[in-house]
């Protein structure tokens, strides 16, 4: 069923970090049904809003990103 929340949040100092992490764990999810996103800033919210909304089980953010989502609800 639907998660209301992602069962795992990890923090990346740097979007590069970010990149690379959310790049690890597409590369070990693979052929299994589990979705990463990476939020960072330098794009725009509502595009990362919208990809909060699709559920994914694992996030990976920049603190400031992170932050200003947060804030906006």
């Amino acid at each position: 069923g639907r998660r209301p929340a992602p069962r795992a949040l990890v923090l990346a100092p740097t979007r590069e970090l970010a990149l690379q992490v959310h790049a690890e764990l597409a590369r070990l999810a693979a052929g299994t049904p589990v979705r990463a996103l990476t939020l960072f800033g330098g794009v725009g919210i509502p595009k990362q809003q919208r990809a909060l909304r699709d559920d994914p089980e694992i996030v990976v953010a920049c603190p400031g990103r992170l932050l200003d989502l947060l804030r906006q609800g």
